[in-house]
């Protein structure tokens, strides 16, 4: 479901990809894989930020990002928080961005 999403985004089929993301997240938080949870919550954030959605993609980026480093993952943690700061700017919220 996870590369599914990842595919469909890729493609432009941004509500499809969010629904498939949201699937993939719900399916690993429920068999306990935090890390792999959070790398469907953060290729959500991109497929928000892909179709428009700023605020939501900062949210869901934000949030992966602290579960990835909670996990271990401080390398795509950073990258996650890039991407977040990138959603910041573009709704605007620049003090946002930079802490980040």
């Amino acid at each position: 479901l996870l590369n599914l999403g990842v595919s469909e985004k890729d493609r432009g089929a941004h509500r499809r990809a969010i629904e498939l993301l949201r699937e993939a997240r719900a399916m690993f938080t429920a068999i306990g894989d935090e890390a792999r949870a959070a790398r469907a919550g953060a290729s959500l954030g991109i497929a928000a930020f892909a179709r428009g959605d700023a605020r939501t993609a900062r949210t869901e980026l934000e949030r992966a990002a602290r579960t990835l480093s909670d996990c271990g993952e401080t390398a795509v943690a950073g990258i996650t928080l890039a991407v977040a700061a990138r959603a910041c700017v573009a709704s605007g919220e620049l003090d946002a961005a930079r802490a980040c």
